[in-house]
């Protein structure tokens, strides 16, 4: 990862996917760019058992803290992947809540 910090969400499905391409990417890449953070996209169950995948694919972000790149990227925030972020009005996740990077810097 290029930075000590992260967006991470769920992209599960061609349809979620070419949707958040379409109309969130571009925004949360100058937000990203902006703020110093990478972008994880989740693209498969984290959890693949037929119990998990029955379930519709939203329940999957509970366990995104054991999925190997959401476990090596504190802080990370979970973002929905149908969120739009407005990359010059919105702040710093991480800095807008207080928590610190793991290197300490706010």
């Amino acid at each position: 990862m290029a930075n000590d910090k992260a967006l991470v969400t769920l992209l599960i499905g061609d349809t979620v996917r070419d949707l958040w391409t379409r109309y969130m990417e571009k925004g949360w890449r100058r937000y990203a760019e902006r703020h110093g953070y990478d972008i994880v996209l989740i693209d498969q169950f984290i959890d693949p058992t037929p119990r998990a995948t029955e379930r519709t694919p939203h329940w999957q972000k509970c366990l995104v803290l054991q999925h190997p790149q959401g476990a090596a990227l504190p802080p990370c925030r979970w973002v929905d992947a149908d969120i739009c972020i407005n990359p010059f009005a919105a702040p710093c996740i991480v800095s807008a809540t207080g928590a610190s990077t793991p290197s300490g810097r706010r």
